[in-house]
């Protein structure tokens, strides 16, 4: 029996993609606002604070996944390995998506900085798109602490049992 190909790290070209997608649709969004002469939502300042709540937690995870995955003797259980991977993957995926789209939604307000309203919308999208990079990098983080190291399964008898 042959053992499956291990899994690939996400690919960067997969994140950009994630994140033009994510100011895609920001931009059509907030287009379609504007034609219709509707008020712009503004940010709630809880967004970065959860985003960077969410970047913290994972973080952690990728700290005692990573030592987990080291001690000695220790077995990772398939289910908690795969779990623990898809949350990496999805916190690298959501993070670029959020980036993308607070950006295009900073840079959307950028030209009516004078006004407070507007300002207040760039100022919160940058730091909310701050803090999807950190979502972003504590993903990558916890993606690879899921990898573990490989065992010396292959030991044969000692040379002393002669």
């Amino acid at each position: 029996m042959s053992l499956p190909e291990p899994l690939e790290p996400t690919r960067s070209r997969t994140l950009v993609w994630a994140g033009l997608v994510g100011a895609a649709l920001t931009y059509a969004t907030l287009a379609t606002v504007d034609a219709f002469d509707i008020i712009a939502p503004e940010v709630p300042i809880t967004v970065p604070v959860l985003l960077l709540a969410a970047a913290v937690g994972g973080a952690g995870l990728a700290r005692v996944t990573w030592l987990r995955n080291r001690a000695p003797g220790h077995r990772t259980d398939v289910k908690q390995a795969v779990a623990t991977l898809a949350l990496a993957r999805a916190m690298m995926l959501a993070g670029s998506a959020f980036t993308g789209g607070y950006l295009a939604f900073a840079l959307s307000f950028l030209p009516r900085w004078d006004a407070p309203s507007p300002r207040m919308r760039v100022v919160v999208g940058l730091v909310s798109m701050a803090t999807s990079v950190a979502l972003i990098a504590a993903g990558r983080f916890l993606e690879n602490a899921c990898r573990v190291p490989k065992q010396d399964d292959e030991k044969g008898p000692s040379d002393t049992d002669a």
